[in-house]
């Protein structure tokens, strides 16, 4: 019998997935998923035109470029573990111990609303999922979704009060759009934008997959004729101000501040570091200063014990303009 080599080994499969990006390949393809989520379609073909030839700073990608995309995205599979979600290599190994340890963090903030058992996670795309007696299934998206949805719930009530309208800056996938829209019915609506085309495609997609009708993508390009004179009550960047440049981030503040958003949420590491195209990571905060937000709130994503155990020591940030 033919041996198997060492390197197709499940073992060593397993624990190449806390080293490079994966997807978990047992889900199906959703129903046409396969046809539209492919390099050579139109609407990406155009938006990438569109983005190249666009002068707002934003467009300027400092980590975002062709070769780290290639590498690290699959279209067909944009929930696995990737460019927009790390759900291993953020942990450093024993992942399913430790989102189960999250899980059980979460449950005691849950209480009232619920959100454990109100959202649902069907592993689609290729996200990783996983699965602990006495709970739906669970992945990091829905995780990291419900504890941010938890903290802007407690400083802003966002999850209780009516008419609220959000507007997400490097909103990737629309993963907290579709997790927020579901959560707070009340929301008056939600705008997602980003800077890279491959993500305005792929939100484009799958916020019309989930039927996220409260729910608009904004093409770069477009940005500042769709944006002028409307109201938002809150701003919001998961992870992306640390993968710009600091004139991307002013291109991006500065909008914001014109608008008079009165919040914005930041989730990022432990400190503000922009990412610039020489490859240092100078402080971004005095870019938020000097557009008038302060920060009003500064807390650890998990408790210290569990950010230890997780190896995972973010913080969310909450400003304010004036």
């Amino acid at each position: 019998m033919r041996l198997i080599p060492k390197w197709l080994r499940p073992r060593r499969l397993f624990r190449a997935r806390y080293h490079w990006w994966s997807y978990d390949r047992t889900r199906p393809f959703s129903r046409g998923a396969a046809e539209v989520l492919r390099q050579d379609n139109p609407r990406l073909l155009e938006l990438r035109e569109r983005y190249a030839r666009c002068r707002l700073p934003m467009a300027l990608r400092s980590q975002w470029n062709a070769a780290y995309l290639s590498n690290e995205l699959n279209l067909a599979h944009f929930r696995g573990d990737n460019v927009y979600v790390w759900q291993f290599r953020n942990v450093g190994g024993k992942a399913r111990d430790k989102y189960h340890a999250y899980l059980l963090h979460l449950a005691g903030l849950d209480k009232e609303q619920r959100l454990l058992h109100r959202l649902e996670e069907d592993g689609l795309f290729g996200c990783w999922t996983f699965s602990y007696p006495g709970w739906p299934p669970v992945s990091r998206d829905l995780l990291d979704s419900i504890n941010q949805l938890h903290f802007l719930d407690r400083h802003l009530q966002l999850l209780r009060r009516a008419g609220m309208t959000l507007l997400d800056i490097g909103a990737g996938y629309g993963r907290l759009a579709w997790r927020a829209l579901a959560a707070a019915p009340g929301l008056a609506g939600y705008v997602c934008t980003d800077a890279v085309p491959e993500s305005t495609f792929l939100c484009e997609y799958h916020l019309r997959f989930r039927g996220c009708n409260r729910a608009e993508v904004v093409p770069l390009d477009e940005l500042d004729e769709r944006l002028a004179g409307r109201k938002f009550d809150l701003a919001i960047n998961t992870h992306s101000f640390s993968e710009m440049s600091r004139p991307a981030i002013d291109g991006w503040i500065s909008r914001i501040a014109r608008l008079g958003v009165p919040h914005l949420f930041i989730e990022d590491h432990s400190e503000l570091l922009s990412h610039e195209a020489d490859g240092t990571h100078p402080d971004y905060q005095p870019v938020l200063t000097a557009h008038g937000y302060r920060l009003a709130v500064k807390e650890p994503i998990v408790p210290p014990a569990l950010a230890d155990f997780m190896a995972v020591r973010d913080n969310f940030y909450l400003f304010a303009l004036g």
